[in-house]
């Protein structure tokens, strides 16, 4: 699912810009950029591995296993509409 569509997944893109406004205003950054090198950050100083392959989360097996078994009404309420081929892209996506 492109960015696109996943926007219109929120009633209208105001509703989008202030969510997103807000998240960035929590964590003092200006864009979704920033944001991404904030939270690398704060994970690599809280002493937390920022790579899946270095977790051993690369096998495709252990990441099926890992998202078929997410219950996708409980994710219903993060910002963007998600489904398993997201959440199995997000593990190959940072590797």
């Amino acid at each position: 699912m492109d960015e696109i569509k996943r926007i219109k997944a929120f009633k209208n893109k105001k509703q989008f810009r202030e969510i997103t406004n807000c998240l960035y205003n929590i964590l003092c950054v200006k864009n979704a950029d920033q944001a991404y090198k904030f939270w690398n950050s704060f994970m690599v100083e809280c002493g937390l591995e920022i790579y899946y392959k270095k977790l051993g989360l690369n096998n495709k097996k252990i990441i099926t296993k890992i998202t078929d078994n997410v219950n996708l009404e409980r994710l219903s309420n993060h910002p963007m509409k998600m489904n398993i081929s997201d959440l199995k892209s997000i593990f190959h996506g940072f590797e």
